[in-house]
């Protein structure tokens, strides 16, 4: 069948593509945000680097306009996944936090700043998402052939009516909110799933995507505390990742919200609860009072951003493309 060839064509392409950000922001860019002391870790606030900070921006803009241009036959979720995933290089390449700790006197001080940092990092990454959708809008105005589609918009009524056994009212549904060509969708067309019901108004929609937040928060943030066992940068990463993955996937199957892609807040609403919790916990000023910073407060800002932001949009990813293909499965009556 087409669909699943089109299915295979994007997930080897969102894994090659990347496969190739990540090295390439790695070894080409991510050595230039590096503080000078080797074993501080990467904080452009704490390092008071402005020309590192702005170059990282400039990066990730650049590659969420490159990575429009050049997937855009993908869904939206994978290419956004492809940016934060080159994001990470950053994170490969960072030290860990440890050197800022017991380099810096006032701890309560260290964590405000890399709040500040984290929230002003969200805000590049929701330009860098903006910057994506332009790119995206651009190609579908010169090529609009190339640009991602649902294959549900293109089943037959007599298969909608199959999918939604007498009424094709929700695969209907589902097919519009899985659409990407109309220009006026904008922004807002990336962020929408393809979960909830067609009749919800717009006030069951915003809770469903709050409910779903909120889980991916709690849940993601338990997961992290469980999972993040040594303050070794793998083990950060890998603790931020598989936990807001898992998170996600559970917010979703439980919530199915309309807006799938809301749930990318929550790591860096976690990320401002835990620097919040390590200011107020790190009351010790002796010489190793350093040791005593919770695991969970030892991630930076990049981590949040780029790691737990990659477990969600890896989860929102998988989740969409799960939802599409029972579904085209199901026509075929091949299950498996």
């Amino acid at each position: 069948m087409e669909y699943r060839r089109r299915f295979l064509l994007e997930k080897v392409t969102v894994q090659v593509t990347a496969a190739a950000a990540l090295a390439g922001v790695y070894f080409l860019a991510a050595g230039a945000w590096v503080p000078k002391d080797p074993e501080a870790g990467t904080s452009f606030v704490l390092a008071g680097n402005l020309a590192a900070a702005v170059g990282c921006i400039l990066t990730i803009w650049v590659l969420a306009a490159a990575t429009g241009a050049a997937t855009a036959f993908i869904r939206p979720q994978g290419a956004m996944l492809i940016v934060l995933v080159g994001g990470g290089g950053a994170v490969l390449r960072s030290a860990p936090i440890r050197a800022w700790l017991w380099r810096d006197g006032n701890l309560p001080a260290m964590y405000r700043g890399l709040i500040l940092e984290l929230l002003i990092g969200a805000a590049v990454l929701f330009v860098a998402a903006i910057i994506l959708d332009l790119t995206r809008r651009a190609m579908a105005g010169a090529k609009p052939r190339w640009l991602w589609r649902s294959p549900l918009e293109d089943l037959a009524p007599e298969d909608l009516t199959i999918l939604s056994e007498g009424s094709a009212e929700e695969v209907n549904a589902a097919a519009r909110v899985c659409r990407y060509l109309r220009p006026t969708e904008g922004l807002v067309g990336m962020l929408k799933g393809i979960g909830g019901k067609s009749g919800d108004d717009r006030r069951t929609q915003a809770r469903r995507s709050a409910a779903a937040v909120i889980l991916t928060l709690v849940i993601g943030m338990a997961l992290v505390m469980l999972l993040m066992q040594s303050a070794r940068r793998g083990q950060i990463v890998f603790a931020l990742v598989a936990g807001f993955f898992a998170a996600t996937l559970i917010a979703l199957n439980l919530v199915s919200p309309r807006h799938t892609l809301a749930v990318l807040i929550a790591p860096v609403l976690a990320g401002v609860l835990t620097y919040i919790l390590g200011g107020i916990t790190s009351i010790d000023h002796s010489p190793m009072g350093w040791s005593n910073v919770q695991l969970y407060a030892r991630a930076l800002p990049i981590d949040w951003l780029f790691a737990g932001g990659a477990g969600v949009l890896w989860a929102c990813w998988v989740s969409h493309r799960s939802h599409e293909w029972k579904r085209m499965e199901t026509l075929d009556g091949d299950l498996y």
